[in-house]
């Protein structure tokens, strides 16, 4: 572990935070391995000492926090326990956000008069201690104290100066912002113009791609609208155009049937005409005997002149299978008659 003589502090900053809260950021050398002891300050304010705690914040860089509502602070000691104590300056005053450059001076003045006072409280302490001591001459400690009080005179009439330079530069940044606030109300007409103007060209943006928009689906529901009518009309057409190819098969079928009926009719006469020739025949044969060869041979060719006939007359068509059956029907009458006339014939002849 190493000696208290071997540990330092770099003060980085002694400064307020608040207007009751002091702050002590630096860096701690040599007391890696030894137990840190919770902070205290002992701040000298007003001719006397008094003893606060604080809150350790952070190690890296160190930094802790001291609750302080009392005076203007003159001097101070950061103390670790009893074996680490470092002398502090006077606090600095942190400069407060959108604080004017005369704040800032009048801080730094008032900084100065503090170290000052610190100053003469010291340099009465090192008097007091050398003439209890007796190592040197009153009259040389205090031509140095003196020394250092008119060196530090001076640096307070430079930072008057300095104030006033400032003061001086103040003035001018308030005619400068007094003018910008002038034309502010201007700038802020403008503003608005260009604003309106704005919010009037989105407006009409809004609403060209409203109107669009609603055409557009005007135009989409009537596209829709007329598909959906030539749809009906198709199907429309579609049915029309399978009644109407029904009807030409039925018209087909009915011309097919009038040929068959036609080429049935003319059959019929021809068998009409033929049964006629029978009948002729018959009552031919029923006269004397003598005359029934020759009228059978007669017969014989009238009959088939009839059915040359009646086959030159049936018009040469596709039959259905009704026409077929008509005249499978009329052949077999017609066979049936022959039959009947030759029963009659062998009759008569024997």
């Amino acid at each position: 572990m190493p000696a208290a003589s071997e540990v330092s502090f770099e003060l980085e900053r002694f400064e307020w935070t608040a207007d009751d809260r002091l702050e002590v950021v630096g860096r701690w050398n040599g007391v890696r391995g030894r137990r840190v002891a919770r902070p205290a300050l002992t701040i000298e304010s007003g001719g006397r000492r008094r003893r606060v705690s604080g809150t350790h914040l952070s190690d890296d860089p160190w930094s802790a926090a001291f609750p302080w509502s009392g005076g203007e602070i003159t001097g101070a000691e950061l103390e670790l326990g009893r074996t680490l104590v470092v002398e502090l300056p006077p606090p600095r005053r942190r400069r407060r956000r959108g604080g004017t450059a005369e704040h800032d001076l009048r801080m730094q003045v008032d900084e100065l008069r503090a170290v000052v006072m610190h100053s003469e409280a010291e340099r009465e302490r090192l008097v007091a201690e050398l003439a209890h001591n007796g190592t040197a001459s009153v009259e040389a400690v205090r031509a140095a104290a003196n020394a250092e009080l008119e060196g530090l005179r001076a640096a307070a009439a430079e930072s008057a100066a300095e104030r006033d330079r400032l003061a001086e530069d103040l003035a001018a940044v308030r005619l400068e912002r007094d003018r910008l606030a002038a034309e502010l109300p201007a700038v802020s007409a403008e503003r608005d113009r260009l604003g309106e103007e704005l919010a009037a060209v989105r407006a009409d943006r809004a609403t060209a791609s409203d109107a669009e928009r609603a055409a557009a689906d005007a135009e989409l529901s009537a596209l829709r609208a007329q598909r959906d009518r030539l749809e009906i009309e198709l199907r429309s057409h579609a049915s029309e155009l399978s009644a109407l190819r029904a009807q030409a098969a039925e018209a087909e079928s009915l011309r097919a049937a009038e040929r068959e009926l036609a080429g049935l009719r003319v059959a019929h006469g021809s068998l009409q005409a033929a049964h006629e020739a029978l009948e002729d025949e018959v009552e031919r044969l029923r006269r004397p005997s003598d005359e029934t060869r020759p009228l059978g041979l007669t017969t014989q060719r009238r009959v088939d002149a009839a059915r040359a006939g009646a086959s030159t007359r049936v018009p040469k068509a596709t039959p259905s299978p009704y026409a077929l059956w008509a005249v499978r029907i009329a052949a077999a009458l017609l066979v049936a008659a022959l039959g009947v006339a030759l029963v009659i014939l062998v009759s008569l002849a024997t």
